[in-house]
């Protein structure tokens, strides 16, 4: 029997299909920007919350097509769900609608989840860093063995709208104060292996290839150094709109959050002691479909 999962992240929604022996069918992402202008706790912007509807919607229709019933599917809201006041409204329409069931995780269960599908197949030592649009968890174990988790109050699309880092004078001095306060407590990562997952450090990956359109093989294992990451982020801080949308053409939508994102992912690897990091294109949809759930 195929299996499907949804990730609902606060900018952008995934769905994955795979066959019963875990032969991936079916992979898309799709930004939806549901935190958007959302704040620590309100509600979501009108348009925001049409659209995911509308992609749920699609989503559902999608796994059908793969002979997944909505009741079938494991979707989860991550932190965009936990900070707006009217999700659990917007689930109910959805669920009405369309028979799909979701459940919104706290963000200890979110970095459990991310682990458990980034860390299939791997041994020794391993550190997650799910960088999304409202929080990034952290994770720390052993091969496929969880040993210790955290969950940040601190994304990309949060951090940029908090210090105006997609405007024409963006904070960044405070924005990067931010993260190091946040990220000050976290264990230096030793000789542990550390792993970057989630559309932003994908998309960043994806930028440093030169891609012009998203290949996730190509951009699975790739490295990400921190002098890497530090020059994608000066390009963004200095360049208009439309040349952030130029750099960021393999996923313009995200655009407006890749400085953020580049800048927390440098303060996270310098807490954890490391100079650079590999990408791996599996989280938490992948965690959702091992059955942990």
């Amino acid at each position: 029997m195929n299996r499907a999962a949804i990730d609902i992240g606060s900018n952008s929604f995934l769905l994955t299909v795979v066959d019963p022996d875990g032969h991936v069918l079916h992979d898309e992402a799709r930004v939806v920007g549901m935190s958007k202008g959302l704040g620590e706790l309100g509600t979501m912007q009108p348009e925001r919350r049409e659209h995911a509807r509308a992609v749920l919607g699609d989503y559902v229709r999608v796994a059908a097509d793969h002979d997944v019933e909505p009741g079938a599917i494991r979707a989860v809201a991550t932190s965009g769900a936990r900070r707006a006041l009217d999700a659990s409204e917007l689930f109910d329409e959805v669920r009405d609608a369309t028979g799909l069931e979701v459940r919104t995780i706290s963000g200890l269960e979110e970095a459990r989840l991310s682990y458990a599908g980034a860390a299939a197949g791997r041994t020794g030592p391993l550190v997650l860093v799910d960088l999304g649009g409202g929080s990034t968890e952290v994770a720390w174990g052993v091969g496929e063995t969880l040993v210790d988790s955290c969950s940040l109050e601190m994304g990309a699309v949060r951090l940029t709208e908090a210090f105006g880092l997609n405007g024409q004078r963006p904070d960044l001095a405070s924005c990067r104060l931010h993260v190091r306060t946040h990220a000050g407590d976290l264990a230096e990562a030793g000789d542990a292996e550390v792993l970057l997952v989630a559309g932003t450090a994908t998309t960043l990956a994806a930028i440093s290839l030169g891609l012009d359109s998203y290949d996730g093989e190509r951009v699975h294992d790739t490295e990400l150094t921190v002098p890497e990451l530090r020059r994608l982020a000066a390009l963004f801080e200095t360049a208009p709109p439309e040349g952030r949308l130029r750099i960021a053409r393999v996923s313009p939508k995200r655009a407006e959050y890749l400085l953020a994102g580049a800048t927390i992912l440098v303060e996270v690897l310098g807490a954890l002691g490391k100079t650079s990091a590999r990408v791996s294109d599996r989280g938490l949809r992948f965690g959702l479909l091992s059955g942990l759930t």
